[in-house]
């Protein structure tokens, strides 16, 4: 009995490696695997949050409508974040102004012209 499962093991050794060494040979032959499921997965995931968010803002800006009614609205407080929130505008434009060596001037002129319409 021993001996005939040594062989059966020795066998699925064998056949293993044959097939690792065939599959070895035709992987670069074979297609790429698609990206289709995951790109559509995070696309959907995106929008949602994106959906999701202006929905969340738009609740809070009739809350606030019906508590002070005439009066501009202030800026949302972010639920997950607890650090400073009014300057990260500031921060992500410092960002991205570094990462694409756009004309800075411009950029935050735009930026608080946008702020003071905000306010």
């Amino acid at each position: 009995m021993a001996s005939y499962v040594w062989r059966k093991y020795a066998d699925y050794l064998y056949t293993k490696w044959e097939k690792t060494f065939l599959w070895d040979m035709v992987e670069p032959y074979r297609r790429p695997k698609s990206f289709t499921l995951v790109v559509v997965t995070y696309v959907a995931a995106f929008y949602t949050g994106v959906i999701g968010a202006a929905v969340t803002e738009q609740l809070y800006k009739e809350k606030y409508w019906e508590e002070h009614p005439g009066k501009a609205v202030p800026l949302m407080k972010p639920k997950f974040y607890g650090g400073p929130w009014r300057n990260t505008t500031i921060a992500i434009v410092i960002v991205l102004v570094m990462m694409f060596r756009v004309n800075a001037i411009s950029v935050l002129r735009q930026v608080f012209y946008l702020l003071k319409m905000r306010r």
